[in-house]
């Protein structure tokens, strides 16, 4: 039995999930940057991290390594990154891009929510790949993406910009999908939509 366990917890670290630990080991390098307002290097080092999202998702895919193991740590990573990023805005010294705490804390709200999720899920020995990002969930976090590379860009080149369209859609998008993993997954799941 533990020798069955022990085999596939190292089938779950491959090549992609190696890309998916680069993402969470680049964020102190990131929040260095921020709170240095080193925006150069905050931009390129966010930007690689971004881009070790895709190749792990296509080397998952590609090399069949999808696991649950990856399925948990992927949406980890990215939770991670971005809201380091969000974080260590608060306390840098940049000139625009300042985000509201509100905004912040509906962003780890919702974020701690989904995690303890994942945990219920794991506890009740539930399909924790149903926990995987939906479409929803992807064009949540492109936006996100999209959103802190944009703060960055402005600081780097020192401009100003109004960003409270990107704070309602991303606070908008991120309220719909807590509730549409909270409806169609984790009670899905859980039983209770057929109890």
């Amino acid at each position: 039995m533990l020798k069955h366990y022990t085999y596939k917890i190292q089938s779950s670290f491959n090549i992609s999930t190696l890309f998916t630990w680069s993402r969470i080991f680049l964020c102190p390098l990131i929040i260095i940057s921020i709170i240095k307002a080193n925006w150069f290097y905050a931009i390129l080092i966010f930007l690689i991290a971004a881009l070790t999202d895709i190749i792990d998702g296509f080397l998952a895919r590609f090399l069949n390594q999808e696991s649950a193991f990856g399925a948990i740590l992927d949406p980890i990573a990215d939770k991670t990154l971005l809201i380091s990023c969000y974080i260590s805005l608060l306390f840098s010294t940049c000139k625009f891009g300042l985000l509201p705490l509100w905004f912040i804390c509906i962003i780890i709200f919702k974020e701690l929510l989904l995690i303890l999720g994942g945990l219920i899920l794991l506890i009740l020995k539930k399909d924790v790949m149903a926990l995987r990002p939906t479409l929803l969930g992807k064009l949540n976090t492109f936006f996100q993406i999209i959103f802190v590379i944009l703060i960055f860009l402005l600081n780097y080149f020192n401009k100003r910009f109004c960003i409270d369209i990107f704070l309602y859609i991303i606070s908008g998008l991120n309220l719909i999908t807590l509730m549409q993993y909270f409806f169609k997954i984790f009670l899905k799941e859980t039983g209770f939509f057929y109890e």
